[in-house]
């Protein structure tokens, strides 16, 4: 431990016993002289002052009383424990001050090196300073017929290496376990307060780090515990509900609708109820509940897919097919026969309608009714209300004309439900469901719709728009680039339809 230098204010505390903490936590270890209890505080000021005597080990100058001057504590400058006169010689003379409860200190110097101190007042006592042959420094303190002496060498071999042992500590701080922390540095004596304050925090971070594992192991042990009482529940909800499916397994393959609808309401009645939730249920009621809506969701699905096909079948009695167009093949230029199919739509769609052979698709599209159609903004008032909407349209590369057939088809059909040909579409790319991007290729996915709608007789409600479509066209027929509006919504006008019909 590095020594301190002797300061005034060091001075007198060396004689009052007065200090204004505790810098070093001290007790006295294989030391070779009997140190009583009490006295810490003074071998604390003293290993402060470990420069006492370090110049003067062997000097053996008498300070004879009367003959040597008195200056005040004012008077002297110390550096490293010498002290020293304004001229920087060493000082050998007497000092002597007062403490602010009035008690007299008097310290002897000779050649610069402390002595002898004295303190008398309401505590009194006297101190001799002595270095040993050995080169050990020795204070003895006399206090009425209490005398007592300490080695104030081994105190300072003791504190060295007390911070050696706390700097190794702090470094493996890391490697131990707060046992190991804790046991090693309670065995480490000579302590600052800024170094147990430090100990202290290495403590609560360890323990905070065992507090969060253990929480999180008991949180874990909660979680597999709650995980197992959910795999028992589920099993249980398997069982209830492959009974439940059992029983209702022919219900399930009745086409009748009215007859799948009472089914599924009586299903629905079989449900316990709590105005204060299910959590609220035995555990035997929450299984049989969770069993029940699963088979009520199979016969839900049944019968919104029947009526969807009752709904399809009611709009294919009002749709004649076209079956007199065709189209060519790319790869072979020739004419492959239209062939158009419908089917329920599975896209939200009212239907969907096909061209195609048993082979290949070369057309999809998905067609909504009013009713069911979105509100598409920026088209004629009145259009949305009356117009089938184009939901999604697929042409495949193996063919040309498959768009426009289609079209024609969906305008033949919104003539024959009575919306007079009308037909709307958001033209839009890059958005299509799986089975349509299959048809259409990747390609077509990156290019804007609107060239191809335009061409077939869809046209946007600003005319500036349409100027532009057909700027970026001519543009196209150059082997430009297209640099007209890239979506937006579109409608067949009146004279649109009937060049389709008549096509």
């Amino acid at each position: 431990m590095d020594s301190v230098n002797l300061s005034q204010a060091s001075n007198k505390y060396l004689i009052t016993n007065e200090t204004k903490d505790e810098p070093i936590q001290l007790q006295v270890q294989n030391s070779s002289v009997q140190v009583k209890n009490g006295d810490k505080k003074l071998l604390a000021t003293l290993v402060g002052l470990g420069a006492i005597a370090a110049a003067g080990i062997g000097i053996a100058i008498a300070i004879k009383k009367g003959k040597n001057p008195i200056k005040s504590l004012a008077d002297i400058n110390f550096n490293k424990g010498i002290a020293k006169l304004n001229n920087g010689k060493n000082y050998t003379g007497v000092i002597q001050d007062t403490l602010k409860n009035g008690d007299k200190i008097t310290l002897e110097y000779a050649d610069g090196i402390l002595k002898k101190s004295a303190r008398t007042g309401s505590i009194s006592f006297e101190k001799v300073y002595e270095t040993l042959e050995d080169g050990s420094r020795i204070v003895t303190k006399t206090q009425g017929n209490n005398v007592v002496k300490t080695n104030i060498t081994d105190i300072q071999n003791s504190v060295k290496k007390a911070q050696k042992d706390l700097n190794k500590l702090f470094d493996k701080k890391d490697e131990l376990d707060i046992s190991d922390f804790k046991k090693q540095a309670d065995a480490i004596v000579y302590k600052s307060r800024k170094q147990q304050s430090e100990i202290d925090g290495i403590l609560a971070q360890k323990q905070k780090i065992i507090d969060t594992k253990k929480a999180q192991e008991e949180a874990v042990k909660d979680t597999k515990e709650l995980a197992q009482e959910a795999a028992e529940s589920l099993s249980q909800i398997s069982i209830n509900q492959s009974a439940l499916t059992d029983l209702y397994t022919d219900k399930l393959k009745s086409n009748n609708l009215q007859e799948l609808v009472d089914v599924r309401n009586k299903l629905s009645g079989q449900i316990v109820y709590s105005s204060y939730g299910d959590a609220t249920l035995s555990l035997e009621e929450q299984r049989n509940n969770a069993a029940i809506r699963e088979i009520i969701l199979q016969f839900d699905e049944k019968i919104e897919t029947i009526k969807r096909q009752e709904k399809y079948n009611s709009i294919a009695e009002k749709i004649q097919l076209i079956s007199d167009s065709s189209i060519k093949d790319t790869a072979t230029s020739v004419s492959v026969p239209v062939k158009i199919k419908k089917g329920v739509s599975e896209n939200g769609g009212s239907y969907l309608i096909s061209i195609g052979d048993d082979t290949n698709i070369y057309g999809l599209a998905d067609v909504c009714c009013p009713k069911d159609s979105a509100f598409l903004p920026g088209i004629p008032n009145g259009y949305n209300e009356s117009a089938l909407e184009l939901h999604y349209l697929a042409g495949s590369n193996k063919t040309n004309g498959a768009g426009k057939e289609l079209i024609k088809q969906i305008v033949r059909d919104s003539q024959d439900l009575g919306y007079d040909g009308r037909v709307k579409v958001n033209a839009s790319g890059g958005s299509l469901p799986y089975k349509f991007r299959t048809i259409a290729g990747q390609d077509k996915m990156k290019t804007s719709p609107v060239p191809f709608y335009y061409k077939c007789g869809f046209r946007f409600e600003n005319q500036e728009m349409n100027k532009q479509v057909e700027e970026g066209i001519a543009n196209l027929s150059k082997g430009l680039s297209y640099t007209g509006p890239l979506a937006g919504n579109m409608f067949l006008p009146d004279y649109e339809i009937q060049k389709l019909l008549n096509s």
